[in-house]
């Protein structure tokens, strides 16, 4: 009974995390007015209240898959080396979070961040399945293998066609919640 709550509540809040991301980005967006392929999107974060919005925004889905993270893997038993797991995606989340704490304002501490966030990401989910690819699941390996693998080819084969990041680091970002929704309904 109370296994069966906490998966639903860690749904909810996944669930809630990303619709509260998409419509802060959509309202963003149009608030700015910038164009998608001539910005990175933390320009959206450096002043004003959309700053305040989307600075949330970030700091929110960063919580969010951090605590659906622990949960995925404190409830599964296909895991090895759970410390391992524990600790790296701590981290891609504390980077996430840092990201959207510390501004473009901060300088290099937002752009560190940002790119440990970036690609620690898909290396940590490959990792993770790498490392249990004897214990996961074949689904379950492949699409965490190939969720990883697409987080940062795609991102970075797109990032030369625009003179922005934000089309790359929003296919990222839309790769984060495939992942986060994959673990959070399994």
């Amino acid at each position: 009974m109370r296994e069966s709550l906490v998966r639903m509540i860690r749904r909810f809040q996944t669930i809630i995390a990303i619709i509260v991301f998409f419509a802060i980005f959509a309202l963003c967006w149009k608030t700015t007015n910038f164009q998608l392929s001539n910005i990175q999107l933390s320009l959206w974060g450096k002043s004003g209240f959309v700053s305040y919005l989307w600075n949330t925004a970030i700091c929110g889905l960063a919580i969010s898959t951090f605590i659906n993270s622990i949960l995925y893997i404190k409830k599964s038993n296909r895991i090895r080396w759970k410390w391992f797991s524990y600790s790296m995606f701590t981290l891609v989340s504390l980077a996430l979070f840092a990201t959207g704490f510390f501004n473009l304002n901060w300088g290099l501490i937002h752009i560190w961040s940002a790119w440990i966030y970036f690609f620690m990401y898909p290396l940590v989910i490959f990792l993770h399945t790498h490392l249990n690819r004897k214990t996961l699941h074949l689904n379950d390996w492949r699409s965490g293998i190939l969720i990883s693998i697409a987080m940062i080819v795609i991102p970075l084969l797109l990032s030369s066609s625009f003179e922005g990041l934000a089309i790359p680091e929003t296919i990222h970002i839309i790769f984060v919640i495939i992942w986060n929704l994959k673990i959070a309904f399994k």
